[in-house]
């Protein structure tokens, strides 16, 4: 999946073709596929400042809060319901999406944080600036900051809030997107850009019921010990994968033939199998499907350089200074969830303690 944010969070209010869905009211999830695969940009923080205003008559419960701000639940739903309306969900897996859309929104707040206390916070002149470019626009449309608040169920306050984000997010991009910090990203996931194939073969433990919380607790469980077993030398690969895989691959003893880093299998199969050295198995990974231990048995290694995948690149380190921010203010800001909305523990990918709805 290529991490196409296309730097929203700085072209939301400069891009002529951006800023013409801002104030129009489009739905932004239908022309950016990264907000779809959840692999989201920092321009959700715009959107879900809009959205926030949108339900102000309707914010009964908190998600959770990060330092003295608080993410509310109906905000939440709204975006959830922007993901399902592309891809549907229940069960396990609408928890899921709705973990993750909080997690996202979190680290939104976290990078908010930091930004608006470092050397990249907005200026009251820059964000006038801004603003007198989206009357300009709203002009150019026979219509004024009065109907695009309507239209948006927005104030002046939001819009500026939002504006802030955008020239602080950009002004922090723009130190950072060096050649020789680009170049130095490349270099350090190479094989995730230029093409290199994975030969992989798996063990896949699946959860009685998918529907069921502790039937993927015990398949993770199960998953663990299997893996212990293979460290010590109790059981081979091959052996393990005819007692205990579930998968079609059984037949084949695990083997998934070669993968690459865009495909075939899933984000979080593939991210783990591309950290694996020749040989190495890897811990439990959660897809869809159950949990896997994966086997990385060849590496055929990629053509492709720098220059050929710079547009891949900036994406690429865009996610990457978003989610280092995110973990750097974490340590500083206390991030409490109230057990309201499913949410994963913070750092991980396991599911805290939430309110069945």
């Amino acid at each position: 999946i290529t991490l196409n944010w296309n730097r929203w969070a700085r072209d939301a209010m400069r891009n002529s073709n951006a800023r013409n869905r801002f104030l129009k009211n489009e739905n932004v999830a239908d022309h950016n596929p990264g907000f779809r695969n959840l692999r989201w940009p920092a321009y959700a923080l715009i959107l879900a400042f809009l959205l926030d205003a949108q339900v102000v008559e309707a914010q009964t419960g908190i998600a959770a809060r990060v330092g003295d701000e608080s993410i509310r639940i109906e905000r939440l739903k709204l975006q959830v319901d922007l993901v399902l309306a592309k891809t549907p969900a229940k069960g396990i897996k609408l928890d899921v999406i709705k973990a993750q859309v909080l997690e996202e929104n979190i680290k939104q707040r976290l990078v908010n944080v930091y930004l608006q206390k470092s050397k990249f916070k907005a200026q009251e002149s820059e964000i006038e600036l801004e603003l007198s470019d989206v009357t300009k626009d709203l002009v150019a449309q026979k219509k004024t900051l009065t109907d695009l608040y309507k239209a948006r169920g927005i104030n002046e306050a939001q819009l500026r809030e939002s504006l802030a984000w955008d020239i602080s997010w950009g002004k922090y991009l723009d130190s950072y997107l060096t050649d020789g910090n680009l170049k130095k990203y490349f270099e350090k996931h190479r094989t995730k850009m230029d093409g290199t194939q994975i030969h992989v073969a798996h063990i896949l433990i699946k959860p009685i019921d998918k529907n069921e919380s502790d039937s993927w607790k015990k398949a993770y469980d199960k998953a663990t010990r299997i893996r212990k077993e293979l460290a010590s030398q109790k059981i081979s690969f091959e052996e393990a994968v005819i007692q205990h895989s579930s998968g079609a691959t059984k037949i084949n003893k695990g083997d998934l033939g070669w993968i690459g880093w865009y495909g075939p299998m899933t984000r979080s199969f593939t991210d783990a199998a591309f950290q694996l050295k020749t040989g190495e198995i890897s811990p439990p990974v959660q897809t869809t499907f159950g949990f896997h231990l994966i086997k990385l048995v060849e590496i055929k290694p990629g053509k492709k350089d720098f220059e050929e995948l710079r547009p891949q690149v900036v994406q690429s380190v865009k996610r990457y200074l978003f989610e280092w921010l995110a973990n750097r203010q974490a340590k500083e800001s206390k991030v409490e969830f109230t057990g309201e909305f499913p949410y994963f523990e913070w750092g991980t990918k396991r599911f805290g303690k939430f309110k069945k709805s």
